[in-house]
């Protein structure tokens, strides 16, 4: 998540020696053979030289005036940067004690004057080549022990999020039930009142639980072909108007395909908690730039970055001029919960939704930040290569044309879920059997002697996920439609998965009361079927 950039093929190396002609044979020797060279004639020098340059290999005299080359040594290596050069002493003497004290300062490797100018060239080479290789094992290694913590962050907070769609859905059920009951009369004011706020609490926790299933990549993406200049630009004046008018909003676009496979109301969270985040970075004002442009990753940009894959790719950089993060902050950018905001200011799950739907729009997210120097997220999403053929919408039933008289057969191990969705169904008209698991549904559907014209069943239940079950109905009932539901995306089946399921719909939960019933009308029939239940014509 946090960028690395692979090295310049023309390193620079910082030669520190009080002697001058020193200086001079050491540059005369690099500089054919590719490397850049900068000089510093003594530790102070070098030190200060080190806070506006980074150099990969820094050779080292051992006796200078003022630090000699041990406290410099030890000195470069207390510097704050993102990768310690490596560091060769260069000395006269050759007893073994300073050898010791040099590796023990931190010296990478030891060479003994006088140098040999014509092989001078080739050893730097050789101690570059194997300080890349470790820098590179690594970062691979904080980039897999990153990635190791997300998984368990986003396991737990899947599950968390699962259970706690289930209680929404109870919560938001029993809700709606009884406002629908509820006379409309003065004397029951109060109550309506309370139960609209009960309500709306419930929206609030599900929209907090959906942003739990973001980062966790477990939420249900509806993806279709979008190209990300026209969407910036859609949300251009929307950022305006949020972020305030101290705040400049500059979009940049180059001639590249911006074409890419995603969700449009996810991207459009992604761009949107990103331009809040900065505007809370820039409470004096300041300048936001959103960048869209095209970019082709080679092999050795992913050796570098391992979520990254050979390819076209859609880059969308958003920077600010903000305050900036220092580096333990920006280790946590992207944890859940972890907010620099004061109490009651934020929920601290922006960013890790941000990088939650990036991940599960198949790309990645990179982050580069300095205090004061504000901070920049770039977005890399695959450019969608071949147009997806329309769909045809299917048909949509009218909102008030909702019951039936079909018989549906609701699988659902959570007894307070499974009661609330059987209710919403008898009363818009439905005949509803029941049952808590995939056996004990199938063991139902081989009793019941008519015919079973839905199979509701949730996808995680703990004797058999509602994939199996509904392959093993099927073959049972293939004239029989199936909808799918469940808290969080990863137990959907998809046509890779499932090429056998035909007619199958799904709706997530939290679910409404009437988005349940015109999701089972729509479903059952193309024709939606006029019934005599309290929501019929």
């Amino acid at each position: 998540m946090i960028s690395s950039e692979p090295r310049n093929e023309h390193p620079l190396v910082l030669v520190v020696d009080d002697d001058e002609s020193t200086r001079l044979l050491t540059r005369a020797s690099l500089e054919p053979h590719g490397f850049r060279v900068a000089e510093a004639p003594d530790g102070e020098t070098a030190l200060a030289l080190c806070q506006q340059i980074t150099p990969e290999l820094v050779l080292l005299d051992v006796l200078m005036p003022g630090m000699d080359g041990f406290q410099t040594c030890a000195a470069l290596r207390r510097l704050p940067r993102g990768e310690a050069p490596a560091i060769v002493m260069m000395t006269g003497l050759e007893d073994l004690d300073s050898i010791i004290r040099a590796f023990q300062e931190g010296a990478t490797d030891f060479i003994i004057k006088p140098i040999n100018w014509t092989l001078l060239n080739y050893r730097p080479r050789f101690i570059l080549m194997a300080t890349r290789a470790l820098q590179q094992q690594r970062l691979l290694e904080e980039q897999l022990h990153e990635s190791q913590k997300m998984e368990a962050l986003g396991r737990l907070a899947g599950g968390v999020a699962h259970d706690f769609n289930n209680l929404l859905t109870v919560i938001t059920g029993c809700t709606e039930l009884l406002l629908t009951g509820l006379p409309q009369s003065e004397a029951f004011e109060t109550i309506r009142a309370e139960l609209e706020d009960i309500q709306q609490a419930a929206e609030h926790a599900s929209s907090l639980i959906g942003q739990l299933l973001a980062f966790s990549r477990r939420q249900v993406l509806r993806p279709r072909i979008l190209d990300l200049k026209e969407l910036v630009v859609h949300m251009e004046k929307m950022l305006s108007r949020i972020i305030g008018e101290d705040i400049e909003v500059v979009t940049v676009f180059t001639p590249d395909p911006a074409i890419v496979l995603a969700d449009q109301g996810q991207l459009e969270q992604v761009i949107m908690n990103l331009a809040v985040n900065a505007r809370d970075a820039m409470p004096q004002g300041g300048r936001l730039t959103l960048t869209v442009s095209g970019n082709t990753l080679d092999e050795n940009f992913c050796r570098w970055h391992p979520e990254a894959r050979p390819g076209p790719y859609v880059r969308l950089t958003v920077s600010d001029t903000g305050v900036g993060m220092d580096e333990a902050t920006l280790a946590r950018a992207f944890e859940p919960f972890f907010t620099t905001k004061e109490p009651g200011l934020g929920t601290g799950l922006g960013l890790s939704t941000v990088h939650g739907i990036v991940k599960q729009s198949g790309g990645f997210i990179q982050v580069t930040s300095k205090p004061g120097q504000g901070t920049t997220f770039e977005l890399y999403l695959p450019q969608a290569l071949e147009e997806m053929e329309p769909r045809e919408p299917g048909p949509c039933p009218s909102d008030k044309v909702l019951a039936g008289m079909e018989t549906i057969l609701l699988v659902e191990d959570d007894p307070l879920v499974r009661r609330v969705a059987s209710k919403i169904l008898r009363i818009h008209g439905y005949a509803v059997l029941e049952a808590g698991s995939g056996r004990e549904a199938l063991s139902l559907a081989t009793r019941h002697p008519g015919s079973i014209d839905l199979l509701l069943t949730d996808l995680v239940m703990p004797d058999m996920h509602g994939r199996d079950l509904a392959e093993r109905w099927q073959e049972l009932h293939p004239e029989s439609r199936i909808l799918f539901t469940s808290g969080y995306a990863d137990s959907i089946p998809g046509e890779a998965q499932c090429p056998f399921l035909s007619g199958t719909s799904f709706i997530p939960k939290p679910y409404r009361l009437h988005a349940l019933a015109r999701k089972v009308r729509e479903v059952l029939a193309a024709v939606p079927f006029r019934g005599t239940g309290p929501f019929a014509d």
